[in-house]
């Protein structure tokens, strides 16, 4: 689990190193029962929720509440802009927080080199029009004004030009923010369908947002594959294990893919692709779902 400063988004571990930097001890000397020990003193919580912190993994997103409440309490600052209101956040959406910011990042940085190109574009054309002053000037009566207004227009029609380069680009992101609401609000109607229609199946964020784009087509398909794990998993076509990770592989549609976990009797959608995107779908399985 992570925390993320709700005033500008930066994320850090709910390492150990965390709490013992924010009690402001020393590291404690010793095994599992040592640190059990200092922590249970130190923070005042519960023995399970130490237990949780120093074990790390789902067991401490039980306690979220609890523990980010306590962060709060020790005033404990945002290292980046030094605000102290914490949010917990899964592994998993953090790692989709941290590419949406490095994306909105990476658009940020283009759309000041336009900006300035576009300052630069217009200083130019200023600069033509100071010469164009001057050069008139410079002429006698028999110049023609003809060719001074032909000029001018030449001018006039450059600098519109940049006006609806830069309206362009505040439509373009105005459009663009409103297509990721969009998609939020469908994934979050797709999260409520599938969860009252599919108890047995978990469906995760990453898969949810390939599903809202997939066709008609496609979504009948996948949804087939859905209700036969629901029903009569032992009937589901689940192909060989991705090597290196937990995973297996299901296949949907022409050329679709759904890669499944299971615990228990529950089965959980990991990600969901197609052959296009399976050599990354596939990298990253290998990453987060490692066989141990």
């Amino acid at each position: 689990m992570k925390i993320r400063c709700e005033e500008c988004g930066y994320l850090e571990e709910t390492t150990v190193s965390l709490f013992v930097k924010i009690i402001g001890g020393a590291m404690p000397v010793g095994g599992y029962w040592a640190w059990t020990a200092y922590l249970f003193a130190g923070t005042g919580f519960a023995l399970p929720i130490v237990v949780a912190i120093i074990t790390g993994g789902v067991g401490i997103l039980i306690f979220k509440e609890e523990i980010v409440q306590w962060i709060i309490s020790k005033g404990y600052k945002c290292p980046k802009c030094g605000a102290g209101k914490w949010g917990a956040v899964s592994d998993e959406v953090a790692e989709e927080l941290s590419k949406k910011e490095s994306h909105i990042s990476d658009l940020e940085v283009e759309n000041l080199r336009f900006k300035q190109e576009a300052s630069k574009l217009r200083d130019e054309l200023n600069k033509k029009d100071v010469d164009l002053t001057s050069f008139i000037n410079k002429q006698n009566s028999s110049f023609s004004m003809e060719d001074i207004e032909e000029l001018i227009t030449q001018l006039e029609e450059k600098d519109s030009k940049i006006e609806e380069l830069l309206k362009d680009n505040d439509d373009w992101k105005a459009q663009k923010d409103a297509f990721l609401a969009a998609q939020e609000k469908a994934i979050s109607l797709f999260r409520k369908r599938f969860k009252s229609m599919y108890s047995s199946l978990e469906i995760t964020d990453k898969a949810l947002r390939t599903i809202v784009r997939l066709n008609d087509e496609a979504q009948i398909k996948l949804e087939q594959q859905f209700m036969l794990l629901q029903l009569s998993p032992q009937r589901a076509s689940f192909r060989d294990n991705i090597h290196g990770a937990d995973v297996k592989e299901i296949g949907f549609g022409t050329s679709g893919r759904l890669y499944i976990r299971k615990k228990g009797n529950i089965f959980t959608v990991v990600v969901v692709g197609d052959k296009n995107s399976q050599d990354l779908d596939i990298k990253y399985l290998k990453q987060a779902h490692k066989n141990h």
